[in-house]
């Protein structure tokens, strides 16, 4: 299994009455227990900015960036298993009803 903490923040802000924008941090430092993996951590590390805007009452189109970083080591601080930065772009579409 693996125990994990997580912390994070979030702040939202209208730029003008149809856009609105957020930006997001998130760290979560994990431990396993057992198996292969017994006691080495991994640490994650999140950073987001997305916009939303509102077309009409039930349409809204989304776009953001995210930038993830995750770095993993054993005890004695060697890299275990791969690390990664890696970097979303994403775009879409919502409609409600």
């Amino acid at each position: 299994d693996q125990e994990a903490a997580t912390v994070y923040a979030s702040v939202s802000q209208a730029i003008t009455p149809r856009l609105t924008g957020s930006l997001l941090g998130q760290f979560q430092n994990s431990v396993y227990n057992g198996g292969a993996f017994d006691k080495e951590t991994d640490r994650l590390f999140l950073l987001g900015l997305n916009f939303e805007y509102q077309f009409t009452p039930h349409l809204s189109g989304h776009f953001g960036y995210t930038y993830d970083k995750l770095d993993a080591f054993n005890e004695s601080g060697f890299v275990t298993h791969p690390n990664f930065d890696r970097n979303r772009v994403y775009i879409g579409l919502t409609a409600n009803y």
